[in-house]
């Protein structure tokens, strides 16, 4: 399995960066129940959950680029152990 393409989290981005403007008061709620699907082994320990989840709830461009890129490249070293 490989990361996704730069269009798809070119999209995540814009869909999160939306839901925090419209939503501001549920959306940090609701992603970070959104990181909890996720496999331990990809945020490993709850200070990088938190920060991560910091980042993904600021509604500046920059931030949620960084943590979705940052997100997409630990789920796919994950998947990448997983596989051998």
């Amino acid at each position: 399995m490989e990361a996704p393409p730069g269009y798809v989290v070119g999209l995540i981005e814009s869909f999160l960066i939306t839901v925090v403007q419209v939503f501001r008061h549920c959306a940090e709620q609701w992603i970070g129940r959104g990181l909890l699907a996720l496999p331990p082994a990809v945020l490993p320990s709850e200070a990088m959950k938190t920060e991560l989840l910091a980042k993904l709830c600021r509604s500046d461009t920059c931030s949620v680029s960084e943590a979705v890129e940052d997100l997409a490249y630990r789920c796919e070293q994950v998947c990448l152990r997983n596989r051998a």
